[in-house]
């Protein structure tokens, strides 16, 4: 008679009755690590890389995705994921760069706070702000350290502000326990810095706070930045003298 499987001693039939239940290789005292990549599976990630920086974002999108297909679990998976992701957004496909986002996230590792920003770009791409938003603040809420925080502060706001939340905008960029005053303890003249000001001060003009619109940007007059944001700070500030009716204030900023 035989015996219940539970009654069973644990051999070689056993073991492969658990693998095929579980589908999943089992290892008694083992901790279970993928292989090392193979030379083709490096040199396939190396050019999937190569065609992105070299712009060829049709072919690097095809190439990631037989990559994705022909090497499951790959130690580069997250990699790959991440560039077919960027393809499809230098290629004005959002839709089809969250899709890879959401997809390959459980697996993106030390590279999730890239995932989020980049869905965070998606989703500002198919103008949904909320999400946008809730993707980037994540940046700053979950990976402080992460090298986009300071990109991801000034899109958040800047998600808020194109969706007509001016004040969401403007609280987030004001806000004393907010991700902008912790950065600008770390790097005030960093260029995404100088850009949340400006915003700032864009965000209270066009809420009609014009005397704090003003102070805000006479403020930047003295911080260092590059040609292109002190031409957005005089044109903000020739527009907020002519709202003040002050058209000789304004021209002195043309």
């Amino acid at each position: 008679m035989n015996k219940p499987i539970g009654n069973r001693p644990f051999g070689q039939a056993s073991w492969r009755w658990l693998v095929q239940a579980v589908g999943l290789p089992v290892w008694l005292g083992l901790a279970w690590t993928l292989p090392a990549a193979t030379p083709w599976e490096t040199t396939a990630r190396e050019v999937v890389q190569k065609l992105f920086e070299d712009g060829i974002h049709e072919l690097a999108s095809r190439e990631a995705e037989d990559f994705l297909l022909r090497y499951p679990g790959s130690e580069y998976t997250a990699e790959v994921a991440l560039i077919l992701a960027q393809s499809h957004l230098a290629r004005h496909r959002p839709e089809d760069a969250a899709t890879v986002l959401l997809q390959y996230r459980a697996q993106a590792g030390p590279l999730e706070d890239e995932f989020v920003f980049w869905l965070g770009q998606a989703r500002a791409e198919q103008r949904r702000w909320a999400e946008a938003a809730e993707a980037f603040a994540e940046v700053n809420r979950r990976f402080p350290e992460s090298a986009r925080r300071f990109e991801a502060c000034y899109r958040e706001a800047w998600a808020r502000f194109e969706s007509g939340d001016l004040g969401g905008a403007i609280n987030r960029l004001h806000a004393a326990d907010g991700p902008l005053a912790r950065l600008r303890q770390q790097q005030p003249d960093n260029e995404w810095i100088v850009r949340c000001d400006l915003l700032l001060g864009e965000a209270l003009w066009r809420k009609g706070d014009l005397p704090a619109a003003r102070q805000q940007l006479e403020a930047l007059r003295d911080r260092p930045m590059g040609a292109a944001l002190a031409w957005q700070r005089e044109f903000l500030l020739a527009n907020v003298q002519l709202a003040l009716q002050q058209p000789d204030q304004a021209l002195a900023h043309t």
